[in-house]
C-alpha cells in the first residue's frame, strides 16, 4: 500500500491540471495568464492587462497576438508525463493538446476566443475607472502615497495605466528643487 501511495504522489506532481479544451476554457487560461487581471474597457475598443505594475492599455490586434501565443504553448502542458488533465476531469495527451492548438489557432477561432474572453465575470471596467487616485503614484518599486510618503506594493487592485519610470527613493534629494 505504501509504494503506491508513493507512486500516486509522484504521478499527481508530474501531471499537470489545465482548462478545459474549449472557448471558454481559453478564455479562462487568459484570465489566468494575467491572474484574473484582464479587463475590457466598455467605451473604448481596447483591454487593459496587469502586467505587474499598472494595467496597459492593449488594442484587439495586440490581444490577438497574446492570445495565439497562449494557444501555443498548450501542448507544453502535457510536461513529462505527456498527458495532463483539465478541470473537467478529462485526461487529455499531448497529441490532443497539439490538435487542440491547431484547431484554435485560426483567425476565427481567436476572435472567438476574445469574444468569450468578453463574457467572462467581472471583465468590464469604465476606462473612467482607472487613473483615478489623486493622492497616490505608481513608481517602479511600488506606489507611492504623495501626503504621507509611504511606499506600498504594486497592487492590481489599484487601477492604474501610469507609471513614473523611476523608482522611489525616500533618502534621494533634488538640487534644483531644494534652491
Amino acid at each position: 500500500m505504501a509504494n503506491f501511495q508513493a507512486f500516486a504522489t509522484l504521478v499527481s506532481k508530474q501531471i499537470n491540471m489545465i482548462f478545459a479544451l474549449s472557448l471558454f476554457g481559453l478564455a479562462d487560461r487568459v484570465q489566468s495568464k494575467f491572474n484574473k487581471k484582464i479587463y475590457k474597457l466598455n467605451n473604448i475598443n481596447k483591454f487593459a492587462l496587469w502586467n505587474g505594475k499598472i494595467f496597459e492599455l492593449v488594442p484587439p490586434a495586440n490581444l490577438k497576438k497574446l492570445v495565439r501565443k497562449i494557444i501555443e504553448e498548450l501542448p507544453i502542458e502535457a510536461g513529462k508525463s505527456g498527458f495532463c488533465v483539465t478541470t473537467e476531469d478529462a485526461v487529455v495527451t499531448a497529441d490532443d493538446l497539439i490538435k487542440f492548438k491547431n484547431k484554435m489557432s485560426t483567425p476565427s477561432a481567436i476572435n472567438q476566443t476574445i469574444e468569450s474572453l468578453q463574457t467572462c465575470d467581472n471583465i468590464e471596467k469604465k476606462e473612467s475607472e482607472f487613473d483615478q487616485e489623486v493622492d497616490e503614484i505608481v513608481t517602479q518599486n511600488g506606489i507611492l502615497n504623495l501626503k504621507n510618503g509611504i511606499l506600498r506594493d504594486h497592487d492590481p487592485d489599484f487601477l492604474s495605466t501610469r507609471i513614473i519610470n523611476a523608482p522611489y527613493d525616500r533618502n534621494s534629494q533634488c538640487p534644483i528643487a531644494l534652491r
